[in-house]
């Protein structure tokens, strides 16, 4: 590999560490506020805070940060992050105050134990709010994303299939600002989709009543996103689609763009 082409990925690596060591400062704060607020909580059962309650806070952010570091919770961004990452993160918090909870009770002196239901408390308070701190990082995105391509969009489009091709294609195309299709639904032949809604949009009905809802809609565009489709349910789906005024595209399966024999890999 030359030396060209690893000066990139280096950079990109050394960008990384500002950017993690942001996200661990802000739930460092998050926890620092949790740790507070359960006080307060508990300010009527709990002695008033003692003088070492600062023992207590650090030993929360040192065990929570080591444990929320060793299972990647900030190798992800916050972006694409999806019920995977939100899970490690609920176990990176039950094993950090599992930590919290044998320091306690090992090397704590008596008199210094850190309450349990204090600690539960912190524990859920802060993973309640680390999670809506990144639901509203992404609601934010999403937002100032469709603002702008709502200013752009001029082709009202119509995705035939509701399935993971058709789903991931209005990702796609909500995820570029600059782009100017707006989907406004779907069509498709599962009766449990059908009336329902995918991604916030409603699925009309089933693929043969394409024309029936789109005939005279203000709808341009209609794209076919069923890779399995047969040629026989294509022919089929084409012809509805020929009685309304909208231009047909048909998205390809990413297996057909595949070379076919294995020497062309």
């Amino acid at each position: 590999m030359s030396k060209q082409q690893t000066k990139p990925a280096a950079a990109s690596k050394f960008v990384s560490y500002p950017r993690r060591l942001l996200l661990l400062w802000t739930d460092s704060f998050i926890t620092t506020a949790a740790f507070f607020l359960s006080w307060a909580c508990f300010h009527e059962h709990l002695a008033a805070m003692p003088s070492y309650w600062w023992v207590f806070l650090l030993a929360t952010l040192v065990c929570t940060s080591v444990f929320l570091l060793l299972f990647g919770c900030y190798d992800s961004l916050w972006k694409y992050q999806e019920s995977k990452e939100y899970l490690m993160q609920f176990l990176a918090l039950g094993c950090g105050h599992t930590a919290l909870r044998l320091l306690s009770e090992v090397v704590f002196p008596d008199n210094m134990t850190y309450p349990r239901r204090l600690q539960v408390l912190v524990m859920l308070i802060s993973l309640v709010l680390m999670w809506v701190s990144r639901f509203m990082y992404r609601y934010g995105r999403q937002a100032k994303r469709r603002y702008k391509q709502n200013r752009v969009a001029t082709i009202k489009v119509a995705i035939v299939g509701a399935g993971d091709a058709g789903v991931s294609l209005v990702d796609e195309i909500r995820r570029d600002p600059e782009c100017p299709y707006k989907v406004v639904c779907f069509f498709d032949d599962d009766p449990v989709k059908q009336r329902a809604h995918v991604r916030g949009l409603p699925v009309r009905g089933s693929l043969d009543s394409i024309a029936a809802h789109l005939k005279g809609s203000d709808v341009s565009e209609i794209i076919v996103a069923i890779p399995s489709l047969n040629e026989e349910r294509t022919r089929e789906v084409l012809e509805q689609c020929s009685n309304t005024a909208c231009r047909v595209r048909i998205l390809p399966s990413i297996f057909s763009q595949l070379p076919s024999e294995t020497g062309d890999l």
